[in-house]
């Protein structure tokens, strides 16, 4: 798997290409990647993911909270395990967020020359949304490339999804982050001295600068969370 965090001097050939956040890299997401996955190398094409960092809700503003289940290198990683060829995790800037939807359409294009499209069914680019699933199916007569929709992935009759997860967490229902997750939940840093209460009650514990809801300001430390 190759991971870049740009676009820039990235050309690639005949791809098929998916678009989301995939935080968490969830049951949901590894279901859908892994179709994903195998259509686009049926096709003899390759299997690109294009994502973004920081979440565009948190650049425009809808989520106070910037804290996220996984790194960016650590999604990536995941992704490159259920297969993924490429993986783009995109910069994304209020600058950005303004872009047209029919320029980002022609950024892919031209950069990743995707010949196929596999989304949500709600899902929609550019600025204010305009690129709808009606829009990129239109537009894909222009550009030299068809479209597809899959729906979310559903447990026990609730999508599964990484809002689920976060409110899953806060609420501290561990078992169920591990069952959406498909794997045990956990927070990865430099462990630092605490207030030795732990030793006091018998318990030693492993201190933490920073953790899901508290994302780490020092580039050393690296967390997992939200």
């Amino acid at each position: 798997m190759r991971h870049f965090q740009s676009l820039e001097g990235i050309h690639l050939q005949d791809t098929w290409l998916t678009i989301g956040t995939f935080d968490g890299v969830h049951l949901g997401h590894q279901e859908i990647v892994r179709k994903f996955v195998n259509e686009a190398h049926r096709a003899g094409s390759q299997a690109v993911v294009f994502t973004f960092y920081p979440h565009p809700a948190v650049v425009i503003g809808k989520r106070q909270n910037p804290a996220y289940l996984t790194t960016p290198e650590e999604r990536a990683e995941l992704l490159g395990e259920l297969g993924v060829d490429v993986v783009i995790t995109f910069p994304f800037t209020p600058p950005i967020s303004e872009i047209s939807a029919q320029d980002i359409v022609s950024l892919l294009k031209s950069h990743i020359d995707m010949r196929h499209l596999m989304v949500g069914p709600d899902f929609a680019l550019g600025h204010n949304r305009v690129g709808n699933i009606q829009y990129l199916n239109e537009t894909g007569k222009d550009f030299d490339y068809t479209l597809s929709t899959i729906k979310p992935v559903e447990i026990e009759g609730q999508v599964v999804s990484s809002s689920r997860i976060r409110s899953a967490l806060r609420d501290g229902n561990i078992e169920l982050v591990n069952n959406l997750l498909g794997r045990p939940y956990f927070l990865k840093g430099q462990v630092v001295p605490g207030d030795g209460r732990g030793h006091t009650i018998g318990i030693p514990t492993a201190n933490l600068p920073c953790g899901w809801r508290e994302p780490c300001q020092n580039p050393g430390y690296m967390f997992l969370g939200d």
